[in-house]
Parts: structure tokens; sequence; C-alpha cells
């Protein structure tokens, strides 16, 4: 069985592909044993996880524990503050300075600033203007496609992600509207994406991730996950035409 076809697997399990990817998944399990087999485990494993107690489960004490950490370190945090607003200031910073970069944190919450009407530095595709566009304000040059997979290209933009400049090429795909993100770059990051695609659930969204070449790619959208790979694999095959 394929990486493909695993992702399409637990994503029929879970009842999240659309009509048609639902129907081509059950045509397949017809006449094969072995994905059968793997989707009976998944669904047994599903189910396990369900009947489990966890109450039952958990180490005696472990709530008591739990609420002793919460209030020391409220008791800490308290102290920081009281002992001199440049203290607490700078910890801060420290925070946020040298906490985890999370790629996938930055596509979901760009993809929301862009559905707002929030996000800056955005051009409409039209005519084929969005590659010089791109290439006059990145250092990189990500794959523009007009259309990709049934999917046609209405805007791009450019972004932060992972610390990193990005492009993002919107496309509406069935009624959805769907980000697809480029960052130049092999730089290791928490989640870092497989070459072969893989799909996070993030939020109310689907994001599938990977790698082609120098570039970090991601798709990010409510649309069925299905949707998703079939444009991450049309980008991946018609790559060199945009």
């Amino acid at each position: 069985m394929s990486d493909e076809f695993a992702l399409r697997l637990h994503a029929y399990a879970d009842g999240e592909l659309d009509g048609g990817e639902a129907r081509a998944v059950e045509a397949h399990l017809e006449t094969c044993a072995a994905c059968r087999a793997d989707l009976a485990r998944i669904r047994e494993l599903k189910a396990a996880v369900k009947r489990v107690d966890w109450g039952r489960v958990a180490p005696q004490g472990l709530a008591d524990g739990i609420r002793r950490r919460v209030a020391a370190d409220r008791a800490r945090r308290t102290a920081i503050w009281s002992g001199g607003g440049l203290m607490a200031a700078s910890l801060m910073a420290a925070m946020l300075l040298f906490r985890p970069v999370s790629p996938v944190d930055d596509v979901v919450a760009g993809h929301q600033r862009a559905l707002r009407g929030a996000a800056p530095d955005t051009v409409a595709a039209s005519g084929g203007n969005v590659k010089p566009w791109l290439k006059a304000r990145l250092d990189f040059a990500p794959p523009v496609l007009e259309v990709a997979g049934g999917c046609r290209l209405v805007s791009a933009r450019t972004d932060r992600v992972a610390r990193r400049k990005a492009s993002a090429l919107t496309y509406m795909c069935n009624g959805h509207t769907v980000d697809f993100y480029a960052i130049s770059g092999n730089g290791r990051t928490e989640q870092s994406p497989l070459v072969v695609p893989h799909v996070i659930r993030a939020q109310d969204y689907h994001v599938v991730g990977w790698q082609r070449g120098k570039l970090t790619c991601f798709a990010v959208s409510d649309a069925p996950v299905g949707d998703l790979l079939t444009l991450a694999r049309y980008i991946e095959t018609h790559a060199a035409d945009g």
C-alpha cells in the first residue's frame, strides 16, 4: 500500500473524505484483502482508544501532582512580576525568542489572516502577473501554476513561516480556499515535513506538508484532505511548467 493511499485510508476511517474519494477507496477495498485488513486494524485501534478508561489508567495521585505544579508555577510567575517589570519583560521576550518554531501553526495563522482579508502585500492573479510579482519580492522561485489539479489561482502574497520569508498562492478548489506555501531552505524545524506528502490536522484545517528540492511546501485549507493531496501531487508533477 502506498503512503498516499495509507493517508486516504486513515481519512476514510475518520469519515473525512468527500463522496467521490470515499467511493474510490471503497472500490479499491473490494479487490484488496491487505487494505481491508489494514482498515480493520485502524478501526480496532480507534475503538480501543475510545474504550480506555483514562481515569483508571492514570497513576494514583496524578491530579494532586498536577494541581501542585500549577500552583507552584503561578507562585513563580507572581514573584517574577512583583520583582520588577523589567525582569519580567526580559524573561517574556526570551521565551518568545526561543520558543520552538512551528511552521504548521504559521501557515494556519497566515491562512486565517487571508480569509479575514487581513493579509498585506497581496496581488490578484491576472494574465501571468504572479510569477514576476513574486520574483521581485523573494530570493527563490516557487512554482506558480494558473490551474493545478482542477484548482484555479486567484491571488498571491508573501508571508513569514518558521521565521523565513515565504510565498503563498491562493487557489479556489471545489468551493474551498486553499493556500499553497513555499519556503526556501532545508533548515530543521519542529514538525519538519517528509519527502512524501503527509497530513496534519491543525485546528479546523488540514495541512499537507512535503519537501521538494530546496523548498518546503504546505497546502492548508478546510477542504477534504483528498483535494489537498490532489493539489500537492499536481504541483509536484507539473512544477517545471510553473
